[in-house]
């Protein structure tokens, strides 16, 4: 982040991070402060990220995948299902250790809506923060897949046959 650049106003949000491991969630909390964040909430892991969610408002989930009993990925897949769209379509930044394309694709394909690899660094976790309020994505429920849009770019632009076979399908979480 260039020192001219003005920092995005975190303080109104609320963070939930997910972590088995406290002193990453520590870690990850004191760089969210850092950006300006203000409200915190922690789990060990995903069953009791659910409770959270069921119970609190939260803005941004930040989860590890790797957890016990529920991972990261199953939370994420609960997540994307859950009964109303504020909480359904909640941005999710998956941090993991094991960042191979195929890790990054199941993540996507999963519905995370950013990849965080580790070790983490306060830079990176602020570009996907960032990518997240500013560049949201549109959110999509077809047959197999439930979370934000899996292209980046935005082709409206487009005139061509529809880019995905099953486009019928697909509707913005906020429609009822």
């Amino acid at each position: 982040m260039k020192a001219k650049e003005r920092m995005l106003d975190l303080s109104g949000l609320t963070f939930l991070v997910v972590d088995d491991n406290r002193d990453v969630r520590s870690m990850l909390r004191e760089f969210l402060r850092c950006f300006g964040a203000k409200k915190f909430l922690e789990a060990d892991e995903g069953a009791d990220a659910l409770a959270i969610i069921d119970h609190k408002s939260v803005d941004i989930v930040i989860t590890n995948w790797e957890m016990r009993p529920i991972d990261g990925l199953e939370l994420v897949r609960l997540i994307r299902r859950q009964p109303t769209a504020e909480k359904r379509t909640l941005p999710v930044i998956m941090v993991s250790g094991h960042s191979t394309a195929a890790n990054v694709r199941l993540a996507r394909d999963q519905g995370v809506t950013e990849f965080l690899t580790k070790p983490i660094s306060a830079s990176e976790l602020y570009k996907r923060v960032e990518e997240v309020i500013l560049r949201p994505r549109p959110f999509v429920r077809a047959p197999k897949y439930i979370g934000p849009c899996r292209h980046r770019h935005d082709k409206s632009s487009y005139e061509g046959p529809k880019r995905r076979t099953q486009d019928d399908d697909l509707y913005a979480a906020t429609a009822t």
